[in-house]
């Protein structure tokens, strides 16, 4: 069965949320190198750039009940983040 409703997660992140938020617009193939959690990042229908009308396919670790899945976000945002900050 599925669960509706809304779910947040407040996080504190160092790096610029515009940079961050890169990342996960047009940047998300680089997510395997900068997250321990994701394997692949795979691109499909043409999405590049500013083309929102596509699909990403996010290979990681299996993780199903939404507490598991906002750990994953959580720990793939910090992983991110310290990953950028170490760039700066």
């Amino acid at each position: 069965m599925a669960a509706i409703g809304k779910v947040e997660k407040e996080i504190e992140i160092q790096t610029p949320a515009e940079k961050l938020f890169k990342i996960f617009k047009s940047q998300c193939h680089h997510m395997p190198n900068m997250a321990k959690s994701v394997h692949a990042v795979d691109v499909h229908e043409g999405l590049s750039g500013e083309n929102h009308s596509g699909l990403r396919k996010r290979t990681a670790d299996d993780h199903d009940p939404i507490d598991k899945y906002m750990d994953l976000v959580v720990g793939l945002v910090k992983d991110i983040d310290d990953h950028l900050i170490l760039q700066a």
